[in-house]
């Protein structure tokens, strides 16, 4: 193999990596944007929710006893079979 063709296969190899540093630089990037968003979302409904449990305290609580008593029979149910 002759220096020039060594030369375009160095070239080549060398501009595939920079486009997989580049796409991977990306990739993060859009990754760190997404947990950013799922942060902000995250702490937006928390606060939603803090709001309702506080404007209604009785309904919240009987929201949550309906959640566990089907849960419970769910979890029951499987146990059965």
């Amino acid at each position: 193999m002759n220096v020039h063709a060594m030369k375009s296969i160095g070239d080549a190899g060398a501009a595939i990596a920079s486009e997989v540093e580049n796409a991977a630089s990306g990739a993060l990037e859009a990754g760190s944007d997404a947990a950013r968003y799922a942060g902000r979302q995250a702490r937006t409904i928390g606060s939603e929710v803090e709001g309702f449990v506080r404007e209604n305290p009785v309904a919240s609580v009987v929201g949550a006893l309906a959640v566990g008593l089907l849960a419970g029979i769910m979890a029951r149910s499987r146990m059965v079979r």
